[in-house]
């Protein structure tokens, strides 16, 4: 349902994808400063490592869910 959705909105948005990566960005930002503790290292390199993987070996619309994931 969830992957539906995904393809549904990246192919009515196609031209204009690029444009959600800075709010993607000031998300990761929020949800940082929101911590009420300093997250250890393996935590960020572990997600961007899950990130780049899911954008290696998916190859469908969903890629761009692991690109706001990296950022």
């Amino acid at each position: 349902m969830i992957k539906d959705f995904i393809e549904q909105f990246t192919i009515k948005q196609a031209g204009r994808l690029n444009l959600f990566l800075p709010i993607c960005f000031a998300l990761g930002i929020a949800v940082y400063f929101a911590l009420p503790f300093e997250p250890v290292v393996w935590v960020g390199a572990g997600l961007v490592v899950m990130g780049i993987l899911g954008m290696i070996f998916i190859k469908s619309n969903v890629r761009l869910f692991f690109l706001a994931l990296i950022f």
